[in-house]
């Protein structure tokens, strides 16, 4: 059998920049969360620089209520972009994968948008940004998480253990569905926590998830219940229930504080858990997908090889 490159040592910095990388991109998610949630969004009102101070020398005493949120906020950015940096290099030198290589270039693309579209939301003050700002986020975040889940075990037991062809059909297009859907709820909750309207297309849209992700858990399961996608689909579904209890709780501590600036820590704090969990439900949706199509993939390329005996026992 020949090593999978990322069992390999000489590729072990790959594997700890990919981790590193999506551990630092989630605790920036719980900061963006701290800046909306105590209405900090604003508090530095400038960009790229912090009142005139370049970013990295802005004095540590000026670090004062929504500004300490804003401006730790922007320097753990600026830390998550040297990090994917970091790791796009490492993947080119160690990584032979092709289509790692192109993920690390798109994972620098991304962020460097990232990080121009929240300077943006501060030069035009624009809430649709702010929006726009924190759902690309999450789709970043599930980007690191993608590549860190394809420097794992996991990842490479998907491919020994493929899903056999008649239980596989439709498989895809539910992992799919249920990934699509859940980035469509975060997109409706973004809109939500910026703008004022109803709650009802967020609880249609929490509707939908549920019903697709059990789906695509229960056939995962039927197909292959001890395969890695299968595995990910469990975590992706009890995932979904905690979303669902935070959800509702978050959102009747927020009746109670409606303005953000003068809302007490613990409404603060189970909002931020809702709107990170969220983002760790993205991340998941995205991992079972990929190891729903490792697996299938694995099994079209062994299928021919496989049906020779069954025809030459035949003759």
């Amino acid at each position: 059998m020949t090593t999978s490159p990322m069992t390999t040592t000489e590729n072990r910095a790959v594997r700890l920049l990919a981790r590193a990388t999506g551990l630092v991109t989630l605790i920036l998610l719980v900061a963006g969360g701290l800046v909306t949630s105590k209405g900090a969004g604003m508090a530095v009102p400038d960009w790229p620089t912090s009142f005139g101070y370049n970013m990295f020398t802005f004095p540590v005493s000026a670090w004062i209520g929504p500004i300490a949120f804003e401006h730790v906020h922007r320097l753990l950015g600026s830390t998550v972009g040297l990090l994917t940096v970091a790791l796009a290099v490492t993947v080119w030198r160690k990584d032979p994968r092709g289509w790692m290589r192109a993920l690390a270039v798109v994972a620098v693309v991304t962020v460097i948008i990232q990080g121009v579209l929240g300077g943006l939301r501060v030069i035009h003050n624009a809430q649709l940004l702010a929006v726009i700002h924190g759902s690309f986020a999450h789709g970043f975040f599930a980007l690191m998480i993608a590549m860190a889940l394809s420097t794992t075990r996991l990842w490479e037991e998907a491919n020994a253990s493929p899903i056999p062809p008649e239980r596989a059909a439709g498989l895809r297009g539910l992992a799919v569905t249920a990934a699509a859907l859940v980035y469509g709820q975060i997109l409706l909750g973004a809109r939500l926590r910026h703008f004022s309207g109803s709650v009802m297309l967020h609880l249609l849209g929490a509707v939908l998830v549920v019903t697709a992700v059990v789906a695509a858990r229960q056939r995962i399961a039927m197909a292959s219940p001890r395969s890695p996608a299968a595995r990910m689909a469990f975590v992706f579904q009890h995932m979904i229930w905690l979303q669902l209890l935070l959800g509702f709780i978050a959102y009747f501590a927020k009746m109670k504080a409606p303005i953000p600036e003068f809302a007490p820590w613990p409404a603060v704090m189970l909002t931020v858990a809702h709107q990170v969990n969220g983002a760790l439900v993205f991340a998941t949706s995205i991992s079972t997908a990929l190891l729903v199509f490792r697996a299938t993939a694995a099994n079209l390329s062994s299928e021919p090889a496989a049906a020779e005996p069954t025809a030459g026992a035949g003759a």
